[in-house]
């Protein structure tokens, strides 16, 4: 089963490879994807905790010691919008949606 360790290998692997934006979006998505169906694995109930006043909740699964690869899920009350993923100043993040009865998450 794919893991989070694994998932965080691979995106390594592939910004080690690339810088291109576009380029590791493409290579992510699939990854992403991989990853969410694997969420029994390592999807906890606490990842699904939200703030009331904001709407969303966000939970720090990963991150690299010197800040440059973080991995998140990212939780929404029902019928709310998703929040924004912003990574850099103008670009935001793929994500891939794992629903459940009462929220969605982004990995």
């Amino acid at each position: 089963m794919y893991s989070l360790d694994d998932y965080v290998s691979d995106l390594r692997r592939i910004t080690a490879k690339t810088s291109d934006y576009a380029d590791i979006f493409d290579r992510v998505a699939p990854l992403a994807s991989k990853l969410a169906l694997a969420k029994d694995a390592w999807l906890k109930p606490e990842h699904y905790e939200i703030n009331e006043e904001q709407g969303f909740g966000v939970q720090l699964l990963h991150e690299e010691e010197d800040h440059s690869l973080a991995v998140f899920t990212v939780s929404w009350a029902p019928h709310d919008g998703t929040p924004p993923m912003i990574t850099a100043p103008g670009r935001w993040s793929p994500g891939s949606m794992a629903s459940s009865a009462t929220s969605s998450t982004t990995a």
